[in-house]
């Protein structure tokens, strides 16, 4: 029996893009260029940066900025 996620896929660049990549690539001035980018949003809603898949989650870049998003 296949998995069952409860995900679906997603266009996040070219013509079919979802909404919500439109906005945040054109909040970051950045397009996603391959799986697990991770956006940063603080307090307000406003994207505050985009990071590309080599930025663990719980890495040193990734806590710091979310240390001064915080503050």
């Amino acid at each position: 029996m296949p998995p069952d996620f409860r995900f679906a896929k997603l266009c996040v660049k070219g013509p079919d893009q979802h909404p919500l990549y439109g906005e945040l690539t054109d909040a970051v001035g950045e397009q996603v260029d391959w799986n697990f980018n991770k956006f940063l949003v603080d307090r307000e809603g406003k994207v505050v940066r985009r990071f590309g898949p080599a930025v663990e989650p719980l890495g040193d870049e990734m806590l710091s900025a979310l240390k001064d998003v915080l503050a």
